[in-house]
């Protein structure tokens, strides 16, 4: 990594993704690199941590543990149904930015695409705007969901 940003000589910028344990173990020390962000690969941390779903990581600390050494801009994507209550992990962890899920484009197929994003900009908005007794009440109701579907699988 530090190979790519002494050739990319800040000519442009560089995120990196977290996906290994040995990468949330150096969270601290990328702080210290010229890094544009980071994104958060949560379908490999599963793997990489043996967790028996994509955002299993969300309920069980190690993101919130993860993002607390972070200071750099930090995210992670993938947003499905029901969209609002992972809207909200990422307002709770206070995310820079999200990635489309890979069948975003399907699913608007037909809508305007620009009306797509401004809906989830509101609805973004709306979710920072709750309460702490509410995003507590969500953040337990994403847990209990992905605590079934982890039930669900085993």
């Amino acid at each position: 990594m530090e190979r790519a940003l002494n050739v990319i000589n800040n000519t442009c910028r560089l995120g990196i993704v977290i996906e290994t344990k040995n990468a949330i173990k150096l969270a601290k020390e990328l702080n210290q690199l010229p890094l544009s962000h980071i994104h958060i690969g949560l379908n490999d941390l599963r793997d990489a941590l043996q967790k028996p779903h994509s955002f299993y990581s969300l309920i069980d600390q190690t993101i919130d543990n993860l993002v607390n050494d972070l200071t750099i801009p930090y995210g992670f994507g993938g947003l499905t149904i029901p969209c609002q209550l992972l809207m909200g992990e990422l307002i709770r962890l206070q995310c820079s930015f999200s990635l489309l899920r890979h069948s975003f484009i399907t699913d608007i197929f037909g809508k305007n695409w620009q009306e797509e994003l401004t809906k989830i900009r509101l609805e973004l908005n709306r979710i920072k705007q709750l309460s702490t007794t509410e995003t507590q009440y969500n953040h337990q109701k994403f847990k209990d969901l992905l605590l079934s579907i982890a039930l669900l699988r085993e």
